[in-house]
């Protein structure tokens, strides 16, 4: 699982236009478009994410719970989804978007991203399901653009369209 500051897609509560973007990922999609209390958004003591990006209270995160076919263990990119044993495996994104804030009757992000061994799955085992019905998209909507390929050490990766 990862996750980025922003929602990648406009909708519900999250309707701040937040930019284009730096190129790198930073500055871009949308906020949270509701209001918050001031006890919310009391600053923290300390940095959380990137130094010359840290997150604060009122920002708007999406994180990507991931999921493959492939007999894998977690790891940092979407390559720990890959195997050479399945050569084409299935992945599926589950994402759900937060809003930072500081009072303790909110969620706990470590324990939204808690993950043990299911029937012999790494599974995400806190992901919310009391959010509302999912969007559901067909494809990659955050990757290189259809057609495209890249090449991982033995793997190689088509992102082409389902029809």
């Amino acid at each position: 699982m990862h996750f980025h500051a922003g929602a990648e897609h406009q909708g519900g509560e999250f309707t701040t236009y937040l930019g284009n973007g730096d190129g790198k990922g930073f500055g871009t999609g949308f906020g949270y478009s509701g209001t918050l209390t001031e006890a919310e958004l009391a600053p923290i003591d300390q940095v959380i994410g990137d130094a010359d990006h840290p997150l604060v209270p009122g920002d708007t995160i999406e994180v990507h719970y991931v999921h493959t076919t492939a007999q894998v263990s977690p790891g940092p990119t979407l390559v720990a989804c890959l195997s050479k044993a399945i050569m084409n495996p299935q992945l599926r994104v589950e994402t759900q978007v937060y809003v930072l804030v500081t009072v303790e009757s909110a969620l706990d992000f470590v324990t939204l991203t808690a993950h043990d061994v299911v029937n012999g799955l790494h599974q995400a085992i806190n992901i919310p399901t009391d959010t509302g019905t999912p969007v559901q998209y067909e494809g990659s909507t955050t990757g290189p653009m259809v057609g495209t390929s890249v090449t991982v050490p033995s793997l190689s990766i088509d992102f082409g369209q389902a029809i």
